[in-house]
């Protein structure tokens, strides 16, 4: 190898982290044939030396659309996992759909389920031994072998494993640069310099060289692929001598272009070989050997010399069960060898050829679109065949492939308007809200017909709703609804229409949520049905009527049950009943709920609904008073929405985090995330858990002193939820701004507070909750202590230890004492000695547990299934143990926690 000595030794470094139990992941990026291959063949001989298992797997240009096909190829042999290996493969197996193109990024919930079956895989192996896992050509994996090395990375933490990938730099791909950003560092390969690039060509051709080759060289611009590939040519030319031994090419001698030297190379070759190399670079680097048979017309039989003698001259590899070029430039080369107008017949033969065998749709669309003019109405029906298939799975690529095929018409032409409605469908389900919305209204004024015209509001509000522009969808849902011939159709969209009103806060959405109950009920349609009996119950919770929001939730949950085809488990009717269990105060019963919400939300295939379950727990568990879970909770929900892209509860999360920072005295910590979810806030990332960003706010500026600036700020976000049907949100306020107001001077708010407390609780004579609320207040404006201290333990009798503490700590100002001696033991130790070292006690008792479980070595999967956690929380938990226990890996882990288990014993 010439020259890379500053990248060998990150190579060095890495494998040294790894070998430690340090999980590092290391990527290489650089232009094609710059060399990154042969860093990775260099990094597997060095990690045999240090005696790791290594796995290697290569991505491909035209493989992206089989799905984690790198990954699955890289560990294909998992002897000390077979069945986990095969379970992985049943997933995918288990879906036909597959077999159709551009794909599984599409079915983002199974996806989810293969990432989570991979990374227990690769946990299973590092457990046996160190691990190289290596990925070389990454910018042809397809997102879902992107987010999975990602995810590997992140969730397998502390064991012995180096995960290496290479690929050309892509930083407008979204999953490529979240990779590159996740890596503990990237190696960038440059070209050689002038001296790198003469002590190459000088080795290879053992001799010193003169002037004009220098220049030759030096027109390379250091590729080193280009370097060796003009190397090779120049060994087979005519090189003149000089006397003193060094080698030149004649003075005016042209500089060979890459593809100059290729064509030059397969001038040489035999007619049949140039045609098998033709056909397959229009396929792509690589390329079944059946395929190319078809194109030429010749039995594949016919064709195994020719093969041969492509690998021969070095354009073929000869590697692998399938036609592969030795580089993609060497493909892209001879393609562009070739005249235009044969180019474009292979393309139409290839088309044929796919079509012959019924290869996916994207493919045959693909290669008539490089035929050019010819067929455009065939062009438009292959790719309107791909957009359907890969419609409900990645409505990304079916707005890509819908947009090719609306290029090909005029917006007047009937076929253009019946693809913009499909592609407006793709556009708002591919989070693209804007062009969603300007095809949308473009569309409104095209002559649409009816069934037309309602495709287009239902997915115009449904780009609205997204962007937070609510009143405007529901307005939109409606109208679709009255147009929709199908009545099913006509349920589900009332039902949408409510979740929209619900969302705006409109005074409209109990009588928008009867309408859409009358309609489910009229057509008997368990998908509509669930949903709007869920969205009563939170009607009824928000409006404080708690006791009578049980019902629907329960009822919904019941008919989400007996739906067979399990659909109506998509509108998730365990999340609102969790919701209703906790504000009745039946917190167990709420976290039992969400753990069955979210493996029936498994069985749904709603992955998405993950980060949705995590975001609830979190804010159960801080209800509780169990901050340090809600905290891990909280931290899993943030980030299963960065995998997902389902940003619902994102709010509760950042704010949940942020409160439980500030109980922990983690200042700085606390104003990252409330900033954050102010910010997800404002960019109209969601709605739900607004109310606990503004109290973290509050309590930030309280806790900095500045009493003034809290209270208004709680005064002003109250007139606005009092504005609304959500009253929850201002009894979540209450206590606060009561406190602030009391603390102030501000009498009209102090009254404002009282007011309101005594109305919630004459709601419901019997509600605890209500009535512990309206003690303490009143307590707090009489400067009564020892009221508000009886109403705090009437709030934990409720369940809702949260705003117990939080009364506690009003207790402890009106006595003036402090508040930190009635910590909880864990809280307290971390908030008194934060800086002087860590130690078991500053773990949480469901981190005591994981961490137990690490040192008997079990894996994340074994420790989620023993403790009726998911693996994502168990992930999270091991992480931060590994930080508050200052360990590097698991190993370290298990040594230190060595002499507990042995007591345990």
């Amino acid at each position: 190898m010439v020259g890379r000595a500053s990248e060998r030794l990150l190579l060095d470094d890495a494998l040294s982290r790894a070998a430690t139990g340090t999980t590092t992941l290391l990527t290489i990026e650089g232009e094609a044939g710059i060399g990154k291959s042969t860093l990775l063949a260099a990094l597997r001989e060095r990690s045999v030396e240090a005696g790791f298992r290594c796995m290697r797997g290569t991505a491909d240009e035209f493989e992206r659309t089989r799905p984690f096909g790198p990954l699955l190829d890289a560990l294909a042999d998992t002897p000390d996992a077979p069945e986990l290996h095969a379970a992985v493969l049943g997933m995918l197996r288990a879906t036909p759909d597959l077999a159709t193109p551009l794909v599984i990024a599409a079915v983002p919930d199974l996806r989810h389920q293969v990432i989570d079956g991979l990374c227990s895989l690769v946990e299973q192996l590092s457990l046996a031994g160190p691990v190289l896992l290596v990925l070389d050509d990454v910018h042809w994996a397809d997102a879902s072998t992107l987010l999975a090395l990602r995810s590997i990375a992140r969730r397998v933490e502390g064991y012995r494993l180096l995960v290496a990938v290479a690929g050309r730099p892509n930083p407008t791909e979204r999953e490529w640069s979240a990779l590159a950003n996740a890596a503990w560092t990237t190696v960038r390969l440059s070209p050689f310099d002038a001296l790198e690039r003469h002590t190459m060509v000088t080795e290879r051709l053992q001799r010193t060289i003169g002037p004009n080759l220098i220049d030759l060289v030096a027109g390379t611009g250091g590729n080193p692929l280009l370097l060796d590939q003009l190397v090779r040519g120049l060994t087979t030319d005519e090189l003149a001598v000089a006397v003193d031994g060094s080698v030149d090419v004649p003075a005016g001698f042209v500089p060979a272009t890459f593809t100059a030297g290729i064509t030059r190379g397969m001038d040489r070759l035999a007619p049949l070989t140039v045609e098998v190399l033709r056909a397959a670079a229009v396929l792509g680097d690589t390329s079944s050997l059946a395929d190319v048979s078809r194109i030429i017309g010749r039995p594949a039989a016919r064709l195994l010399s020719a093969v041969e003698d492509g690998v021969r001259a070095g354009l073929l590899s000869p590697n692998g069960p399938d036609l592969a070029f030795r580089h993609a430039l060497v493909r892209s080369a001879v393609a562009a060898s070739m005249p235009a107008v044969v180019r474009a017949a292979l393309h139409r033969e290839a088309a044929n050829a796919l079509m012959a065998r019924e290869a996916p749709a994207a493919s045959i669309a693909s290669h008539l679109e490089a035929v050019g003019d010819e067929d455009e109405t065939a062009l438009r029906c292959w790719l309107r065949r791909a957009a359907d298939d890969a419609m409900g799975r990645s409505p990304a690529v079916a707005h890509e492939l819908l947009e090719r095929a609306r290029r090909t018409l005029a917006p007047s032409d009937p076929e253009w308007i019946e693809l913009a409605v499909a592609d407006l469908e793709a556009t708002a389900n591919s989070g693209m809200v804007i062009e969603a919305e300007l095809l949308g209204r473009e569309l409104l004024t095209l002559p649409t017909e009816p069934g037309q015209r309602a495709r287009v509001r239902w997915w115009l509000g449904g780009a609205l709703f997204l962007q937070q522009r609510s009143v405007e969808a529901a307005e939109l849902f409606e109208l679709a609804a009255e147009e929709f011939e199908a009545p099913e159709r006509r349920a589900l969209l009332l039902a949408y229409s409510a979740l929209a009103r619900l969302a705006s806060y409109s005074p409209s959405t109990p009588s928008a949520v009867s309408r859409a109950i009358e309609a489910a009920e009229a057509q008997g349609d368990a998908q509509s049905m669930s949903l709007a009996l869920s969205l009563s119950s939170r009607v009824l919770g928000s409006a404080l009527r708690f006791r009578e929001a049980l019902e629907p939730a329960l009822r919904a949950v019941q008919i989400a049950d007996a739906d067979v085809s399990g659909m109506a488990h998509r509108f998730q009717p365990s999340w609102f009943l969790a919701l209703a269990l906790c504000d009745i105060g039946r917190a167990d019963d709420a976290l039992d709920v969400v753990q069955y919400g979210r493996r029936r939300a498994a069985d749904a295939g709603a992955s998405w609904a993950e980060s949705l379950y995590h975001g609830l727990h979190a804010l159960v568990l801080y209800e509780l008073g169990r901050n340090d879970e809600a905290d891990v909770e909280a931290a899993a929900g943030l980030a299963a929405a960065d995998e997902t892209g389902s940003r619902i509860t994102i709010l509760w999360c950042h704010a949940i985090a942020g409160l439980v920072a500030l109980r922990q005295g983690r200042v700085d910590d606390a104003a990252v995330a409330i900033e954050a979810g102010e910010a997800a806030f404002a960019a109209g990332q969601g709605q739900v858990g607004v109310d606990l960003v503004v109290l973290g706010r509050a309590r930030l500026l309280a806790t900095r002193g500045r009493l003034d600036e809290a209270r208004i700020h709680l005064e002003e976000s109250w007139a606005v939820f009092e504005a609304t049907t959500i009253e929850v949100s201002n009894e979540r306020l209450s206590l606060d701004l009561l406190d602030l107001a009391v603390r102030t001077g501000a009498e009209a708010s102090v009254q404002l507070v009282l007011e309101a407390t005594r109305r919630w609780a004459s709601l419901d004579p019997h509600n605890a909750r209500l009535n512990a609320m309206a003690h303490v207040c009143k307590g707090l404006a009489q400067n009564d202590d020892a009221a508000v201290a009886e109403g705090a333990d009437a709030l934990r009798i409720a369940r809702r230890t949260a705003a117990a503490d939080r009364a506690d700590a009003v207790v402890h100002r009106l006595r003036g004492t402090s508040a930190t001696t009635v910590l909880p033991g864990p809280v307290a130790l971390r908030a008194g000695v934060r800086g002087a070292g860590n130690t078991w006690a500053h773990l949480s008792p469901a981190e005591q547990r994981v961490c137990l479980a690490v040192g008997r070595g079990m894996s994340n999967k074994a420790i989620a299934a023993e403790l009726f956690l998911s693996i994502r929380t168990v992930e999270t938990h091991v992480s931060r143990i590994l930080r508050k226990m200052d360990a590097s890996s698991r190993l370290k882990l298990g040594l230190m926690v060595r002499p507990l288990l042995d007591a345990e014993r």
